[in-house]
């Protein structure tokens, strides 16, 4: 029996094989390689159309054909690609995969923008399957993700970088607009902002607060005036907008946490030393310490006010007030119309409400400490004196 030959090189290896109508092997005079060239000239000669409609006929023929293979054909297949490979050059096989990976980034991005379905189910796997990581894994995954994002925009030129965020930030900005209109998105982003901030140490949120400060003064600082005004009104604008559809209840709970928020960073504050204090606040507490009680606390909390100081000695709570911005001094009246004006009348009605509330505490103003120190004796005396007589009797 005569041996088959490759009709173009002459070998006996990786013959193409077919079944024929009648189920039977046939085996064709040409290897794999020189199929796959002698292919390849054919294909070039095509049209645009007629390449794209072979390309789709090929992708689910070679699915469906791969699928029905069995295992030792499938080998060989893979083996003859093998050889394909070897046999070109490192330029050409970098061609082959960028023109073949562009292409299916094509598709993929048309899957993407036009299959509502597809994306949504896409996205929960990805979620599902980040999920399941361990957390040195995911680590390991964004930092890759980070640095590939750097290398494919180091290497894109000014044009074809102002040409791809013409098309990404529309669909972005689309994104963000459908995804904080839903409230459930809203609350589990703001539960899982809140836990990242609590697990976090009282120096690492020191740092963050810095390198956020630094990233906004260093964006101002590249923005003009007029710019600067105008993008403060539109966050002015658009944050009016969102609270005029708020109920009752969104408003009294987005207040509530702003209320709880700004109790919090107080607090972190005065452990630091980075809190606002006049001269007559430091020299008040100085003068507490040194007659009163030496562990004394400044900025304690107590519910949701935050107060002065605090002799933990005595249980007994300290306020300073500004004769100004406490409502104590002597206004026009059409100053109290103005937006200062109500928000002095507010703190007003607040230190009303803490002299109710707080049994243990005692107030002096900036200008009565300024007289005379030993009037915050006088006043602290009676409180001291009330309970020694309640612990006794």
């Amino acid at each position: 029996m005569k041996t088959k030959t490759c009709k173009y090189c002459g070998t006996t290896e990786n013959l193409r094989t077919r079944k024929n109508q009648w189920g039977r092997l046939e085996i064709w005079s040409v290897c794999e390689l020189c199929w796959s060239k002698h292919r390849s000239k054919i294909h070039q000669n095509k049209s645009e159309e007629e390449k794209e409609q072979i390309k789709k006929n090929i992708s689910a023929g070679t699915k469906k054909g791969m699928a029905e293979m069995p295992e030792e054909k499938q080998e060989r297949v893979r083996q003859g690609h093998q050889i394909y490979l070897n046999s070109i050059t490192e330029e050409e096989k970098k061609e082959r995969y960028e023109r073949g990976g562009k292409s299916i980034s094509e598709a993929l991005i048309k899957k993407w923008a036009e299959d509502e379905k597809y994306r949504s189910n896409q996205i929960e796997v990805c979620k599902q399957a980040l999920a399941n990581r361990p957390e040195e894994e995911k680590q390991r995954h964004y930092k890759k993700i980070s640095e590939s994002n750097i290398t494919f925009f180091e290497n894109m030129t000014e044009e074809e970088r102002e040409e791809f965020n013409a098309d990404r930030v529309p669909r972005i900005k689309e994104a963000l607009e459908k995804y904080w209109n839903n409230e459930e998105n809203i609350q589990q982003h703001s539960e899982i902002i809140q836990a990242i901030w609590d697990n976090k140490t009282d120096k690492e949120r020191e740092q963050f607060s810095k390198s956020v400060s630094g990233g906004l003064q260093a964006f101002f600082e590249n923005m003009t005036e007029k710019e600067h005004k105008v993008y403060m009104n539109n966050i002015v604008q658009k944050g009016a907008e969102t609270r005029a559809n708020w109920t009752e209840e969104q408003k009294s709970e987005n207040s509530r946490k702003i209320s709880e928020a700004n109790l919090r960073k107080m607090e972190r504050h005065a452990k630091t030393g980075r809190c606002f204090q006049s001269q007559v606040e430091i020299d008040c507490f100085e003068y507490i310490k040194q007659n009163v009680d030496p562990n004394i606390d400044h900025q304690k909390r107590y519910g949701d006010w935050m107060i002065d100081f605090y002799s933990p000695k005595y249980d007994l709570y300290i306020q300073l007030d500004g004769i100004f911005w406490h409502g104590l001094a002597n206004y026009k009246d059409e100053f109290l119309e103005t937006d200062l004006g109500k928000a002095i009348l507010k703190t007003k009605e607040k230190d009303e409400l803490q002299n109710k509330t707080i049994k243990n505490l005692v107030r002096i103003t900036d200008e009565e400490f300024r007289l005379d120190p030993k009037i915050l004796d006088n006043r602290i005396k009676p409180k001291i004196i009330t309970k020694i007589m309640n612990t006794l009797y």
